[in-house]
């Protein structure tokens, strides 16, 4: 089977990945949240799949001084070399089908993404911009983080995604928010 052609989740993931991804996707579909946590989460998912989204948040973080524009650069290398391997690389291979659901009108996009779903490309951006504020400036990377597990979270609220591709996209972004940290130390 050619790596670019859609594969089925059954062929790709083990039965105990499919068993989790369906127990954590029906807890999470048929928890009734109120309309205004629905209607913030499903923004914050649209919001994070603009470019200008992403500079906004850097661009804040660099506005804290010093420390911040050195955490800024860096959350910013790693939200770039995320943000390729898993859109980029990773998908291309992997091709992995998104949820497919019914019953969920009060909350799912316009249109389902035509992008494979494995891993998470939002959660995976996220995770690295925010782990590598933190490996410059922990200070600063809470709020980060706090912003990158919303985004990973909006992602299975909406349908957006499987929680085995937004567990990956967490992995992902922290990887290479660490490695980054190891490779290209933070000045102090």
């Amino acid at each position: 089977m050619s790596p670019l052609s859609r594969r089925s989740r059954r062929s790709l993931f083990p039965s105990f990945v499919r068993a989790l991804d369906e127990i954590v996707g029906h807890r999470v579909y048929n928890t009734h949240v109120p309309s205004r946590v629905n209607n913030g989460l499903f923004a914050l998912s649209s919001s994070a799949d603009k470019t200008a989204f992403w500079a906004a948040v850097i661009l804040g973080v660099a506005l804290t001084g010093a420390k911040g524009r050195v955490a800024a650069r860096r959350g910013a290398l790693t939200l770039v070399v995320s943000t390729t391997l898993a859109n980029l690389v990773a998908k291309t291979f992997i091709r992995a089908p998104r949820p497919r659901l019914r019953g969920l009108t009060h909350r799912h996009l316009n249109h389902t993404p035509t992008s494979p779903s494995f891993p998470s490309g939002h959660t995976a951006t996220a995770a690295a911009l925010a782990t590598g504020v933190w490996v410059a400036d922990p200070t600063r990377g809470i709020a980060i983080t706090a912003l990158a597990l919303a985004v990973g979270y909006s992602r299975l609220h909406i349908g957006a995604h499987w929680f085995s591709d937004v567990a990956t996209g967490n992995l992902v972004g922290l990887l290479i928010g660490l490695l980054g940290g190891q490779i290209v130390p933070p000045n102090k």
